[in-house]
């Protein structure tokens, strides 16, 4: 079921998404280049007519997913870029759409996807029966989740590891919604991290010489 969106909250909030987005008020260095040069950048970069290409496949067939519209595959590709992971585990299906992102960042990344209902095959892109054997990724995109403790416990270790976390699809389902507000809720007790989101689309950084602050961003 999808989650239920606070559009007034949403409506009122407007205007400071509008000044946030364009750096106004942002006094990080990080935050402000991540807002400015990664979020919200509007040149087009290498990978997106391909990008485009497999979401028209996917949406001309019947199999589009449902909240991995391209705008956020392309949100989600920058971001992923810019942190440029080793290795990163994707947890939820996607229709291929995220593997495929990632693949586009850096085709010698190795991918591991966690309950994925969906089949993909590539080099370097493995299945991971177990959440704990994905302790070694750099980042984590979370784009389905149910109320698995288990999922929980792995995501807070990934924060105090300073694990970048990408949430695609916050609006999903009430699942996703609760777990993206208790991660931050976790961020704001161990006091570093910076989180940006437009509460559909979410990145927490939790990296510890970044203080604790949430950017609501027009995205």
């Amino acid at each position: 079921m999808a989650m239920k969106i606070n559009w007034l909250k949403r409506t009122l909030k407007a205007p400071v998404r509008f000044r946030t987005s364009k750096g106004f008020g942002v006094h990080s260095p990080f935050a402000y280049s991540f807002i400015t040069r990664v979020l919200r950048e509007s040149l087009p970069y290498y990978a997106y007519s391909d990008q485009k290409c497999r979401y028209t496949d996917l949406k001309n067939n019947s199999l589009k997913h449902p909240f991995l519209n391209l705008k956020r595959i392309r949100l989600l590709f920058r971001t992923v870029n810019y942190f440029n992971p080793a290795s990163a585990l994707q947890i939820g299906s996607d229709c291929g759409l995220v593997t495929s992102a990632l693949l586009d960042v850096n085709s010698e990344m190795n991918i591991l996807r966690f309950a994925c209902d969906d089949d993909f095959s590539a080099p370097r892109v493995s299945v991971c029966n177990c959440i704990d054997n994905a302790k070694n990724a750099d980042l984590v995109i979370i784009v389905t989740a149910d109320g698995n403790n288990d999922i929980f416990t792995f995501l807070k270790n990934a924060i105090l590891e300073e694990k970048p976390l990408i949430f695609p699809c916050i609006d999903h389902n009430s699942d996703i919604a609760d777990i993206w507000v208790r991660l931050n809720s976790f961020a704001d007790d161990l006091g570093y991290g910076m989180t940006f989101t437009n509460y559909r689309f979410g990145i927490i950084v939790p990296q510890k010489r970044l203080p604790r602050q949430l950017f609501s961003v027009w995205l």
